[in-house]
């Protein structure tokens, strides 16, 4: 009985050892077919899977940290695109303005805490740009008439730029100032702004920004070495609110900026604390355009400058400091609940 079965089974193996020569000749064809099917199955699963999920508490986040999932590219060459891990594919990919291409802007600095090590600098400072710059001083002072550096924006198709957002929303940065910054050069810096600018009030539809320094000096930090922060919101009717919030920021030191729309209210807290409140519908007033990190634009009509004069604006300012995380939530967060816990633990 034992043999019969054995007979049997050689018999089975030897018809499917047929059946497959027949098919695929030597079988290589059929071995490179299944090779080819397994290697794009592998690669399909592979992309699927690194790919975030969509979330449905958050428009965008972006963690700008030397982390793997978080960025592509390549810190030496300056060529980066950062993820946006909320899904919705709002990816941060890099732009110069001026001879920026010719400058090393980004490097990795020390993170907040133990968790997060890293976070990306943006050496954009009045000294590299003159090192690059073969115009006259009066071109990169205070006037913003001409500027060398990089930035971040937006890709093409993020689903920001074309998205209402709802009238509940939170936007978060934990940020901190360079010991470089320059009050003539890097003063009124967006550091998370909705691109297009204004025709009438000459400001950004919306920009959480840097100001000038307190009691500033020309070409340096205040007098206290510190600077303040700027907040420019425009909802959809164009009622501009621009905010200048006097709160002293030292160089150096990690800094949680924080604004709120409740669907009545926008509320804006800087460390954790409520420096001021508006009455707002909360929406955003319409730009065809992107979101950026990381630069300052006005109008530029009348000015003289050596920059270009883009649709979105003129660029007049860039970012001198390190960033570490921007969150744009679909709800208004309590303060408690924010990244805000991450700096003050």
């Amino acid at each position: 009985m034992n043999k019969k079965i054995i007979s049997m089974i050689l018999a089975i193996n030897c018809f499917l050892f047929a059946s497959c020569t027949s098919l695929g000749g030597n079988g290589s064809s059929s071995e490179s077919s299944l090779n080819e099917s397994s290697s794009i199955d592998s690669s399909s699963t592979e992309d699927s899977s690194s790919e975030p999920a969509i979330s449905e508490t958050l428009w965008a986040h972006w963690k700008f940290q030397n982390v793997e999932g978080c960025y592509t590219g390549d810190i030496d060459t300056d060529e980066l695109r950062f993820i946006d891990l909320s899904g919705n594919g709002n990816d941060l990919v890099t732009n110069y303005e001026g001879n920026g291409d010719q400058l090393d802007i980004f490097s990795w600095d020390t993170g907040v805490n133990e968790e997060e090590l890293t976070a990306l600098k943006f050496n954009n400072t009045l000294a590299l740009a003159e090192s690059v710059d073969p115009y006259d001083k009066e071109f990169t002072t205070y006037s913003g008439a001409y500027v060398s550096g990089k930035y971040l924006s937006t890709v093409g198709d993020a689903t920001l730029s074309y998205i209402d957002i709802r009238p509940s929303w939170t936007i978060e940065i934990v940020f901190k100032v360079s010991s470089e910054w320059n009050n003539s050069y890097n003063r009124y810096t967006g550091i998370f702004s909705r691109q297009g600018v204004s025709k009438y009030e000459d400001e950004p539809f919306f920009s959480m920004a840097t100001a000038a320094a307190s009691n500033d000096i020309p070409g340096a930090l205040g007098t206290a070495n510190t600077v303040d922060l700027q907040l420019v919101y425009a909802n959809q009717n164009e009622s501009f609110k621009n905010s200048e919030y006097a709160v002293g920021i030292k160089a150096e030191e990690w800094v949680h900026y924080m604004v709120v729309g409740d669907g009545g209210l926008v509320s804006t807290y800087i460390n954790g604390n409520l420096v001021e409140t508006i009455s707002s519908d909360c929406t955003f007033a319409y730009s065809p355009y992107g979101w950026e990190v990381g630069v300052g634009r006005k109008d530029g009509n009348g000015a003289v400058t050596m920059n270009p004069k883009h649709s979105e604006g003129l660029i007049r300012r860039l970012f001198c400091g390190s960033i570490s995380e921007i969150k744009f939530s679909k709800e208004a967060i309590d303060v408690n609940d924010s990244l805000w816990t991450k700096i003050k633990k």
